[in-house]
């Protein structure tokens, strides 16, 4: 999940934020980009590109999906 997300909060200010409701709408909009590259590709190639091209975070402590930043220049580069 996501954690330290700049978000914005009532009264034109900005507040972090952690979970996976803040993590989420990155992850789609970088998936949304790899697939405007290459239409084709079905949801699990997506998933393994951007899980495979992510900055990893060594402090973190593994779980399912792995511990990273997306990182989009890197997944848009690896997307066939």
């Amino acid at each position: 999940p996501g954690v330290d997300i700049l978000s914005t909060i009532p009264g034109n200010n900005y507040e972090n934020f952690n979970g996976t409701s803040m993590a989420a709408p990155h992850v789609s909009g970088l998936a949304a980009l790899v697939l405007s590259k290459n239409k084709s590709l079905k949801a699990d190639v997506v998933k393994g590109l951007i899980a495979k091209n992510c900055d990893a975070f060594t402090s973190a402590p593994p779980v399912p999906m792995g511990a990273g930043r997306i990182n989009a220049s890197k997944t848009l580069a690896a997307t066939p």
